[in-house]
């Protein structure tokens, strides 16, 4: 989940002076999405890693937003960590049918996985960030 000198590279790239770049998504914490090699902003390691992604893109005078993601129930529980099911962020479904949402419990760990990876973009030089919640359904 650590962005490698590939990204950095595409980011590069892609960087102009003035022009704005929005970062894949990125995952708030393990728990929130098992997709595998997608990078995530909960471990110093990871920040370490969109730092020099940002620095490169701040380099060329550009500027870059980190897109904070919370996939929900998109995921299989057989790729998150330890089996877990997945926490879905809506009471409907990606076919459009009602589901139970996650407990209650888990809406301040949610909240706090979020800010924690603000936190952390902030950190790592990101001009902003934008919370994504578009498959989170």
């Amino acid at each position: 989940h650590v962005p490698m000198d590939l990204i950095c590279e595409h980011y590069e790239k892609r960087a102009t002076e003035s022009g704005l770049l929005v970062s894949d998504a990125t995952l708030i914490s393990p728990y929130a999405g098992g997709i595998p090699n997608t990078p995530g902003l909960w471990t110093e390691e990871q920040v370490n890693g969109w730092k020099s992604v940002v620095d490169a893109v701040h380099k060329k005078k550009g500027i870059i937003y980190n897109q904070l993601w919370h996939i929900g129930h998109t995921t299989s529980s057989s790729l998150m960590p330890n089996n877990v099911k997945p926490v879905p962020l809506s009471v409907i479904s990606i076919q459009g049918k009602s589901i139970l949402t996650g407990h209650y419990y888990e809406i301040p760990q949610l909240i706090q996985d979020f800010v924690i990876g603000a936190k952390n973009a902030i950190k790592a030089g990101f001009d902003d960030v934008e919370p994504r919640g578009a498959t989170g359904k």
